[in-house]
């Protein structure tokens, strides 16, 4: 079974020696215009945005962030108005507190070295 397609594989090969042989170059002659641009070797890169644009995006993220601050010290004041809390409570809180301050200030801090390079 091997040797038969291995003979039909020959024969069709054989077959077509005649045709590539009798086959003219086509590259002789003028060029036909290229209808399509060949791709670029590499991306282009983007022009970086101005400077007022990365000013006036760190202006709102720092004004963003301000009131998130106020917010936080806000919803502080009003766990410790309510009357009848509990140690536990009070622990609780101050613990989602310190945690969402400590992000907060993560983010003021990342703002900060943005703006210094």
């Amino acid at each position: 079974m091997i040797r038969a397609s291995k003979l039909a594989l020959a024969a069709a090969l054989a077959a077509s020696l005649p045709a590539a042989a009798a086959a003219r170059d086509c590259d002789h002659g003028t060029p036909a215009p290229l209808a399509w641009a060949p791709p670029a070797a590499y991306p282009v890169r983007p022009p970086p945005p101005p400077a007022w644009r990365e000013a006036r995006w760190r202006e709102r993220e720092v004004a963003a962030l301000r009131a998130e601050l106020r917010a936080l010290d806000a919803e502080r004041a009003r766990f410790y108005a309510q009357p009848g809390l509990r140690r536990g409570q009070a622990r609780r809180f101050e613990r989602y507190y310190a945690e969402r301050r400590a992000q907060l200030e993560r983010r003021w801090g990342d703002l900060r070295r943005v703006a210094l390079r």
